[in-house]
């Protein structure tokens, strides 16, 4: 089986958009002979959606426009794709953060994130609800335990000090009879990140013995850039393959051997990243709100000389 996970640069609130950089890419996916696509945490929506999450419209619309996007999919591969959903409980945050199974024009089912980060730049407890219960998506005769962003990030073995939560959905996914470990994330890019990301991810493929598919967000949404960077691990940990940072594109993995694809792209430096991701924050910024036009301020210094080089590259 051949998955394809798609790192794709979303605008928040741009649903059409937003679905139709989605169905391009399922498409493309098709033609290189892809079983299923796995798209990105919230990725109709874009993230972080925010305030706009209090808008029962605005949910329903994200609803509509991945009933739309399902029904044009319908030839293609089944879709993996993050959006926020109604909650059933009766009390607590009316909203899961979920993925939705798109397959034969339908949405399938849902797949509901338990962690809920609400430290450092996220405040995802304002919104959402926990999801209760990990689910397990069969694709073909492969069983893929499904999990969204932060569901990966509370392993005890790799992080020695407090954590923030009571359980680890890896922990229980690793108790069932899954193959592999989906994962649709938006995680954030600061210096150090990919880094410290890979070594955690390769650690618990390595220490449950469960290969490890990792889709994470691209571009910029006003303050907050993210770095790609998507990730194939095998059962022992090993990296078969990752996506070029800062940059759309597609990775592939092929679940028979796991072995290193065409378009793996190199580790990249940590002064290079820095780079890439000041360049892509302004040109995201600017291209996103739609500006035609930008004031530098020039003094001079070796400041001004780093602003104007980035201003010329985005």
């Amino acid at each position: 089986m051949k998955i394809a996970l798609l790192q794709l640069n979303m605008t928040v609130g741009e649903l059409a958009g937003n679905a139709q950089r989605l169905e391009k890419a399922c498409r493309e996916a098709r033609e290189q002979g892809a079983d299923l696509c796995v798209a990105t945490e919230l990725a109709i929506c874009g993230y972080p959606p925010k305030d706009l999450l209090l808008y029962p419209s605005f949910v329903q619309s994200c609803w509509d426009t991945c009933q739309r996007l399902a029904e044009s999919l319908k030839q293609g591969p089944p879709l993996l794709a993050g959006l926020p959903e109604i909650s059933d409980l009766p009390n607590g945050n009316p909203l899961y953060n979920s993925a939705a199974l798109l397959k034969k024009g339908e949405i399938r089912g849902t797949f509901r994130k338990n962690l809920l980060p609400t430290y450092d730049v996220f405040d995802e407890r304002r919104y959402f609800a926990e999801g209760g219960s990990l689910g397990m998506a069969m694709v073909g005769e492969y069983r893929l335990g499904v999990t969204i962003c932060e569901d990966v990030w509370n392993d005890k073995d790799f992080w020695k000090g407090r954590r923030y939560y009571d359980q680890d959905p890896m922990e229980v996914l690793a108790r069932t009879t899954v193959d592999a470990v989906v994962n649709l994330s938006a995680s954030p890019f600061n210096l150090g990140k990919p880094r410290v990301r890979e070594s955690m991810l390769s650690s618990l493929a390595a220490k449950h013995k469960m290969p490890v598919l990792y889709a994470n967000q691209v571009g910029a949404n006003d303050d907050l850039v993210f770095d790609g960077l998507s990730l194939v691990l095998d059962r022992k940990g090993k990296v078969c393959a990752r996506a070029a940072g800062f940059t759309e594109g597609i990775l592939y993995a092929d679940m028979k051997d796991l072995t290193p694809l065409p378009g793996s792209a190199p580790d990249p430096q940590q002064a290079d990243e820095a780079w890439q991701a000041l360049v892509l924050g302004v040109r995201d910024y600017v291209r996103k709100c739609g500006f035609s036009s930008a004031v530098l301020g020039l003094s001079g210094g070796i400041d001004s000389a780093l602003t104007a080089a980035i201003a010329v590259e985005a």
